[in-house]
């Protein structure tokens, strides 16, 4: 495939292909992954309404309000600002060789300009510096003096309802100019490449690194089984383990990895069966004379923070699952979720103590999530602390159980419920569900608090959605819970 066109690409796209040149080609001429899902939604309504913040920090900043896509219109405009001797301009447009970017502050200082670059991250990260420095080769080119470089990104200190820190000013000034040829090398390859066929690279640590790829699947959907990179805790490793001619988990010796979870996962693959620890019978032998509960947490997060004592990007409870097991064995559902009118965290806390107050354990995955979200419960509502702490001393884990004693060859590597469980509980899947993990479901209640435009249906929908989700997960608990008893025998 040739294209007849003579290609361009943004700043977002110039990071994509600094990644990876596969991602960018896919990006340009052939994107059905990148469809905007509800937490591509998400992700970027929390960066408009931080980049609104931001923009509240400087005072008399003329906006570039001009549609997104009328990229010539939104570089006329910008011209014609700075012909009016504007001080400060939102998202200044501007193109030079085939390169497109906004800068989301520009900043007239002395004969020159300041270049500010609004991140939604808590930290400066290096992919910031390199986004900058796009920024400032192209304002450069295009006749503009940048005399200094920063990156504006939401500072942990600041706690609602004052913000009056929600920002922290970071100076790249340096670390960006020093970029400056790269950027140029860089950009001429991409066009370049984007002008020619798929170009051939091969998988490795960049295809997670800074994000993983979109198009994983279309690099990675020959791998064998149980490739390598599948073993638990491995990461960038594998790629030494691949030079090496070690392609597959079966290839190795137990002695050749220190992690415990890793050589029961190379016994398993070796004689494809699944490997039992000897002390798991003690463990839910413990267990059998408990009163148990499954629990589970979904949170909302926002980046400019809705309540009070909230920090940005805190993880706020706004719905929960209880499964309680009677003595025959059957569940009962308990379910919260909130209403989006108000702080949620209260209303949860009192809805959790009174559904588990008659379990001895309360089995999590992952417990300590569970246990820090009713810790910061009780330290931003101290009437609630003293009962919040009495259900955190019974939350026992029910992954470390897992992952200590037990391992089937279908995990794959991987200690998440989303494995575990349709590997134990063959009957239980989760491809069916609208929301397909937890970082999903952050996103739809996202939606539920900020997006004022859903209909009552759609609202309805949405949240029918999320608690089908969590009371799988419960359910998912349960089912692990029971495959580890027959094992135990």
């Amino acid at each position: 495939m040739r294209p007849a066109y003579s290609p361009r690409i943004s700043k977002t796209r110039f990071l994509a292909g600094r990644q990876c040149h596969r991602l960018l080609w896919w990006t340009v001429h052939d994107a059905e992954e990148l469809e905007v899902d509800a937490g591509v939604s998400a992700t970027l309504a929390q960066g408009l309404l931080v980049g609104e913040e931001a923009r509240r920090q400087f005072h008399h900043g003329a906006l570039v309000d001009v549609p997104h896509n009328d990229i010539d219109e939104r570089i006329k405009r910008t011209r014609s600002l700075l012909r009016a001797g504007a001080k400060v301009i939102f998202e200044a447009a501007f193109r030079h060789a085939g390169v497109f970017v906004a800068v989301d502050v520009l900043r007239r200082h002395g004969s020159g300009w300041d270049v500010i670059e609004v991140k939604s991250s808590t930290k400066l990260k290096k992919e910031h510096v390199v986004d900058v420095a796009v920024q400032r080769w192209v304002i450069e080119r295009c006749g503009l003096r940048v005399k200094r470089a920063f990156v504006m990104h939401l500072s942990r200190d600041s706690r609602a309802p004052e913000m009056s820190n929600l920002f922290a000013l970071k100076s790249v000034t340096a670390a960006s100019k020093a970029l400056a040829r790269d950027v140029a090398k860089e950009a001429r390859a991409q066009l370049r490449m984007l002008r020619g066929p798929l170009p051939e690279v091969d998988v490795g640590a960049h295809c997670t690194d800074p994000r993983p790829c979109p198009f994983l699947d279309r690099c990675h959907d020959d791998v064998e089984e149980h490739h390598v990179s599948t073993l638990h805790g491995i990461g960038s490793r594998a790629l030494g383990l691949v030079a090496r001619g070690i392609t597959n988990v079966a290839d190795l010796d137990e002695g050749a990895v220190r992690s415990v979870a890793a050589q029961r996962q190379i016994r398993a693959v070796k004689t494809r069966k699944i490997v039992v620890e000897p002390g798991l019978r003690r463990v839910v032998k413990r267990l059998r004379k408990k009163r148990i509960a499954l629990f589970d947490l979904e949170t909302v997060a926002f980046a400019v923070p809705r309540f009070s004592g909230c920090r940005p990007w805190d993880q706020v409870p706004a719905q929960a699952s209880i499964d309680v097991e009677a003595r025959d064995g059957t569940l009962k559902h308990h379910e919260f979720l909130a209403t989006c009118d108000e702080d949620p965290r209260p209303e949860l806390a009192r809805f959790v103590i009174e559904r588990l107050r008659g379990a001895d354990t309360i089995l999590c995955w992952n417990a300590g999530f569970e246990r820090r979200c009713l810790q910061e419960i009780g330290n931003a509502f101290p009437e609630l602390r003293r009962p919040l702490r009495g259900l955190s001393r019974r939350i026992v884990d029910l992954l470390s159980i897992v992952r200590e004693h037990v391992y089937h060859p279908k995990f794959y590597g991987s200690f998440s419920l989303k494995s575990v469980a349709p590997a134990l509980v063959p009957r239980l899947s989760y491809d069916e569900l609208a929301v397909g993990g937890g970082q999903a479901a952050s996103a739809m209640l996202f939606r539920l608090f900020n997006d004022v435009t859903l209909t009552k249906r759609q609202r309805r929908r949405i949240r029918d959605d999320l608690l089908a989700y969590c009371a799988l997960d419960t359910r998912a608990m349960a089912g692990v819970l029971r495959a580890l008893r027959r094992l135990a025998r």
